[in-house]
């Protein structure tokens, strides 16, 4: 990285100009050497926030690329609310699902974080609160005794 670097240049007795006594100042000028030289630097930037010498051969780094995965990577181990969990387990399977099914779902996708001891009961209360709180406007319908289906399907 570009502190490494800092780091092994003032230890090797770097002593330079006033301008160049931290590693920001470091970075950019090694990033302005890179641009104005127009491919004939001797450096290459290799990674997020890394640096290596062209003699290297090392693949070129794309910062586009790895913002982009970095963001996709967010988004999949984002944490849900229980009631989302519920709807994205009864969306994937399709058809109505036991509560029991449905917790088992959202534990194997590790998107919720749970803060309870009973977290099974959390689940079924979370669904049974929003059956009795929200009426005909919740977004789930108990077609029997444990068995919660969405009511986007049974829509006339």
């Amino acid at each position: 990285t570009y502190e490494e670097l800092f780091e092994i240049a003032m230890k090797r007795g770097y002593k330079g100009s006033t301008k160049l006594k931290h590693p920001g100042m470091f970075r950019h000028r090694i990033k302005e050497d890179i641009a104005r030289r127009e491919g004939d630097s001797i450096f290459q930037v290799t990674g997020y926030r890394q640096v290596g010498l062209k003699e290297w051969n090392l693949p070129d780094f794309n910062l586009d690329e790895y913002k982009k995965t970095k963001k996709e990577e967010l988004e999949k181990n984002k944490k849900v609310s229980i009631i989302n969990a519920t709807i994205e387990a009864l969306k994937e399977n399709g058809q109505p699902m036991r509560v029991k099914e449905i917790f088992d779902f959202v534990v194997k996708r590790e998107r919720v974080s749970f803060k309870t001891k009973t977290p099974f009961k959390t689940v079924n209360s979370n669904i049974t609160h929003e059956i009795n709180k929200k009426g005909d406007l919740s977004r789930f319908v108990r077609l029997s005794k444990g068995l919660i289906g969405l009511k986007e399907w049974y829509k006339a």
